[in-house]
């Protein structure tokens, strides 16, 4: 080995960049000798009295025998340096007592045996390994299980044939006097178990877990930090991935836990990783903790006696520190605050009645601590616990409340984090039945003018509170809590002042117009911080904080009363945009409010788009790919990206550019939608970053955002062709052509998305662009794959379903996986009732030319299964009975749409929709009754002779439901107005099938209607048609019908319920009536109406003439 050789590997250590660069160039071009590169490498592992040298060594020698790679050279070594590679490398194990150098020899070891071994071309490897195992070198021992460990990943079904003897060799290991040798062994029976495909192969590595829990206990006794850690990671990756596997010793698993958790002697990393093996068990299997006796308040109470090592700093000092600061370091304090998160996340249920007992008594002890661990802990897990906190939030509150008068300043803080959380978890019916508490307590603790750290999280409160409450909740409480937010504005303690700011902007957004009275009061002012603190760096932020106030304070009283300052204001943020620096964290707050200020003034912005849209249109172009490397190499993880392992893989994603990337999108949603067809002239670029940006699956944000644009796109250009009086057609070709390319990258996104919310706002844009392309906007190709899209989904859905009815038959299933099961449910429900929107208007947009596509079975290319159902085969499951009320009502809007647009096309279609239409006119869910009657009613309407078989039943049914004592209740009224409407079609379309002098009369005395107001109008202009039509029925008997004619005439017109074209026709009927009835009977009519409706009468007998 040359020093020349050994002077290049120091250089690549160096930490000089130069000197590295140089000398990587060197090493590569010494790869183009591979024999005399792997041969001084090995010489220099073997022989180099520098330890860190020979480990570099290692690491160096390692890529260049793997199989594959673009650093590989093993296929281009000679035979005889091939040999001298395996030879060395077991020498090296033999020989070697640097614990670093062996570690990184045996990875190169197991790199190189992944390739020889299954060829049978290094025989020598697994007899030394065995040899190793029992040798009585510690180091020997060590380092063969590490290669096992190394090789269960590449090549665990290589050792199959050796089952018996690997578990004897892992138990033996797990039983070894060293502590370094029992982890070695854990990790390579975790590694194992993980490639074990077979569930009794894997269950006969059970018995393992007791002599797993003792190693790491062992280690405890011995001192052994390291290897606890270690070991407890390979428990945490078990909970992880292997629950079920855990399961028979799940006791002494979580048992031995949270002893390793209560253990002051251990440091704080390894006690935090038995938290987190406790916590991911929780996750997942949520029955856990349940079964150990007193387990879940033994957790509980450890949480809490980490909560309570928060320290306690000096009133002056921590008035001057920011959240922020509180929580720089990974501290019992931090970890005990997730795991109260995780856990109430995971037990809501149980933990409630379990916090009932321990926090009363929390808040009311004599140490502030105490107290403010109470509150922190009510903060925490309110969002896990909604559903079980929310009957007993008075209780809750009249605890809370007291302590924003305590002694102590940390405890007044928690008090108002306490309420802020709250506001946030259990919205909105935290502040429809608690303002009257709430915010009294917040305005009065805002005096708190020695602390004003107290008084800043008041104010951010306060910003929770507004976010979900309503402006005429609000409004009796803005002249106290403006009043007081000025005074702390005016205060000059910039801690405080940045919050209210936030505070004031959030309740302007809240309160809107009620907000005007107060817009001189605020708006110079926070146009002077504007201009007196523009030269100050620590005001950034309240600039920024006071542009936003301005901006929401802009679109909350609306564009004449904000135009005077908006001008000044804008060229201030120009000012401003113009001269920041790349870390100024003025530039978020600016760039979104302009984006207000565009919704305030509207088209009066335009002179100010092509100033904001260059630095949007760059940021949503910006191009932020993940970066893939090798698991192998360490690389320092770099602040603003995620990263991932996938198999041999480090992904990462720069999540903080990506977030701004979703940011920009969002902003240029806000520009077009305001703007409309002013913003054309940004379309056709704008389309070209944004549309594929919907299959965008590495950043949830961007393909979301991504998504939204779509049909507001589509919309600008719609506007301006209609505005710019464009050639005859020019408006649609352009939209064509727009939609088609939306449409293919909108159409893969969805079948490929595997989040459900983000599918159902993918489905609603679906619907949103139909209704702007409109006729036809669909090709038949498209219809084609949309469909099977729709299939897709229907099936993905059948699927989860199936999952969890298995799911609910294990006997761990419990209350916190139902609700789990029930939150799921209802984003299925979701998707399909989405999901039938979207083929509705497809109905509505293609009318009968979709039909056969509709009922086509897919072909076999398109679908795996042996009997593939039709998409009408899958609407017409979900109309079964077995299925949930939900999930028929979407299915019935399917078949009505179908029918309705359809027309005669559809009525071969009847008998097969009719008997669930039937079936669920009684329904006892009120959506589902209503789109049943509604369908009957179109049925009625364009069924035709296929109707009429089944018209006898139909009317029996409809008229026993509007019978019904109940019909007009709250819940009911809307489908037993659209039952009415129903019978209506029934005679307006089959008069000749019906006894007309009877069923006349009764669908007369069901009026008038009141409620649907959609429906209302086809009903009244039924009840016109009939007059019209058959006068001699309803008047045969004399004039008995005419005061209830009267009546339902005066209880609709000057309504909400009908039309201007229905008024004219009623009020021409009335005149008809005045001009040919006798006066005597239309006297004693319009007696019978109250004067209210008296005067409606007159009123539209006198404006229409």
């Amino acid at each position: 080995m040359s020093n020349e050789f050994t002077s290049l590997i120091k250089q690549l250590m160096s930490s000089d960049n130069n000197v590295r660069t140089q000398a990587e160039s060197i090493y590569k071009n010494a790869k183009g000798q591979p024999d005399l590169l792997v041969s001084s490498l090995l010489q220099l592992l073997r022989q180099s009295p520098d330890k860190e040298l020979k480990g570099f060594a290692a690491i160096l020698l390692r890529p260049l025998v793997k199989k594959d790679g673009a650093d590989s050279l093993w296929a281009l070594l000679t035979p005889p340096v091939k040999a001298l590679v395996t030879n060395e490398l077991i020498a090296v194990i033999e020989n070697e007592d640097d614990h670093s150098t062996l570690l990184k020899t045996s990875e190169v070891i197991a790199e190189l045996a992944t390739t020889l071994v299954p060829q049978n071309q290094w025989p020598e490897l697994l007899p030394f390994m065995f040899r190793c195992v029992k040798s009585q070198q510690e180091r020997h021992r060590e380092s063969a299980l590490n290669i096992f460990a190394d090789l269960a990943v590449g090549m665990g079904d290589h050792f199959r044939p050796y089952f018996q003897v690997l578990k004897d060799i892992l138990s033996g290991g797990m039983c070894d006097p060293s502590s370094k040798v029992k982890v070695a062994a854990l990790s390579a029976t975790c590694n194992f178990l993980q490639v074990l495909d077979e569930d009794d192969e894997r269950a006969q590595f059970q018995s393992f877990i007791p002599l797993m829990l003792n190693t790491i206990k062992t280690c405890i006794d011995q001192g052994d930090e390291e290897e606890v850690s270690e070991g407890l990671e390979f428990f945490a990756v078990l909970a992880e991935d292997e629950t079920e596997f855990l399961k028979p010793h799940m006791a002494l698993v979580l048992e031995s836990m949270l002893s390793f958790a209560n253990t002051q002697t251990l440091e704080e990393g390894a006690r935090h990783m038995a938290i987190e093996v406790i916590l991911t068990i929780a996750e997942n299997l949520h029955s856990a903790l349940k079964k150990v006796q007193n387990y879940v308040p033994r957790f509980l109470t450890l949480l809490v006696n980490m909560l309570l090592t928060v320290e306690d700093i000096p009133a002056d000092k921590w008035n001057v520190s920011t959240e922020e600061d509180d929580d720089d370091d990974v501290t019992d304090y931090v970890i005990a605050e997730e795991g109260m998160d995780r856990i109430a996340l995971a037990l809501g249920t149980t933990l409630s009645p379990i916090l009932f007992q321990m926090i009363p008594t929390l808040l009311s002890s004599q140490e502030w601590k105490q107290r403010y661990v109470g509150l922190m802990t009510l903060s925490i897990v309110g969002e896990g616990c909604v559903k079980s906190l929310t009957p007993f939030l008075p209780q809750v509150l009249g605890l809370v409340i007291p302590l924003f008068r305590d002694a102590h300043p940390r405890v007044r803080w928690a008090a108002c984090n306490c309420v802020g959380q709250m506001s946030t978890d259990f919205s909105p019916k935290f502040q429809e039945d608690f303002h009257a508490l709430v915010l009294p307590a917040l305005v009065a603790v805002m005096d708190d003018n020695e602390n004003p750290r107290v008084q800043s999280h008041a104010s951010s409160a306060v910003i929770n509170f507004c976010e979900e409450c309503d402006a005429e909740i609000l409004s009796p409480y803005l002249d106290g809590l403006l009043h007081k937010l000025i005074l702390l504005l005016q205060s000059g303690k910039r801690i405080v002042q940045e919050q209210v700011v936030t505070a004031i902007a959030a309740i302007a957004d809240c309160a809107e117009a009620h907000f005007s009275k107060y817009y001189d009061s605020f708006i110079p002012y926070l146009k002077s911080i504007l201009i007196n603190a523009k030269d100050l760096k620590e005001y950034r932020m309240l600039r920024g904080k006071s542009v936003e106030c301005i901006s929401l304070i802009g679109v909350a009283v609306g564009k004449a009363r904000f135009m005077p300052d908006a001008q000044e204001v804008m060229m201030h943020m120009m000012h401003t945009q113009s001269t920041l620096e790349a870390d100024d964290p003025q530039l978020p707050f600016i760039l979104q409010s302009w984006a207000r200020i565009c919704r305030s003034l509207g088209t009066d912005f335009l002179p100010y788009l092509s100033y904001v849209m260059p630095p949007l249109i760059a940021a949503a172009s910006v191009k932020a790919d993940p970066e893939v490397t090798s698991a192998d190499i360490e690389t320092e993880e770099q602040e603003g990206w995620d990263y991932v392992l996938l198999g041999e893989k480090k992904v990462g994603i720069h999540t903080a550019i990506l977030e701004e990337k979703a940011d920009a999108i969002n902003m240029i949603y806000c520009y077009c939608d305001e703007l409309k067809g002013s913003f054309f002239p940004y379309v056709e670029e704008i389309s070209k970053i944004v549309v594929p940006l919907v299959k965008f699956f590495f950043h949830e944000s961007v393909r979301t955002a991504a998504v939204s644009l779509l049909s507001p796109l589509l919309r600008s250009v719609q506007d301006y062709f209609a505005t710019a009086g464009a050639a005859t057609g020019a408006d649609k070709v352009y939209i064509r052509n727009l939609w088609n390319y939306m449409f293919t990258n909108l159409n893969e996104a969805i079948m490929k998305e595997g989040d459900f919310d983000i599918m159902y706002e993918q489905l609603q844009v679906f619907v949103e662009c139909l209704e702007v392309v409109g006729d036809n906007a669909l090709t038949e190709e498209q219809l084609n794959q949309i469909t099977l899209t729709f299939r897709e989904i229907i099936m993905t859905v059948n699927e989860k379903r199936a999952d969890r009815t298995d799911r609910r038959k294990d006997p761990d299933f419990d209350t916190e996986e139902q609700e789990e099961q029930e939150i799921e449910e209802d984003k299925d429900g979701d998707v399909l009732a989405q999901l039938a929107e979207s083929l509705g208007h497809i109905f509505k947009y293609h009318k009968a030319s979709y039909l056969p596509i509709f009922c086509k079975k897919p072909s076999a290319e398109d679908d795996e299964g042996e009997n593939p159902l039709s998409l009408m085969e899958h609407i017409l499951n979900l109309l079964q009975p077995t299925q949930c009320s939900r999930d028929r009502q979407s299915a019935l809007c399917v078949v009505d749409d179908l029918i309705e647009f359809c027309g005669s096309t559809a009525t071969p279609l009847i008998p097969q929709v009719i008997q669930p239409i039937i079936q669920y006119i009684s329904d006892p869910d009120p959506s589902t009754r209503q789109s049943a009657v509604y369908g009957a009613g179109i049925c009625a309407q364009h069924g035709g002779d296929q109707f009429l078989p089944h018209l006898p039943i139909v009317l029996q049914r409809l008229s026993a439901m509007i019978n019904d004592p109940e019909s007009r209740s709250k819940e009911w009224a809307v489908a037993t107005e659209n039952a009415i409407s129903a019978v209506g079609k029934i005679i307006e379309f089959h008069s000749n099938s019906i006894n007309l002098g009877q069923i006349l009369p009764m669908w007369l005395a069901w009026l008038p209607v009141t409620v649907d107001e959609v429906e209302s109008k086809v009903t009244y202009s039924q009840l016109c048609k009939f007059i019209e039509l058959y006068s001699a029925h309803l008047f045969s008997g004399g004039f008995q019908l005419l005061p209830s004619i009267i009546k339902i005439f005066a209880a609709a017109l000057g309504t909400e319920l009908i039309n201007p074209a229905i008024t004219s026709r009623m009020v021409g009927i009335l005149r008809q009536m005045q001009s040919q009835l006798p006066s005597e009977a239309l006297q004693s009519a319009w007696s019978g109406v109250n004067p209210e409706h008296q005067v409606r009468l007159q009123t539209a007998l006198q404006t229409q003439q």
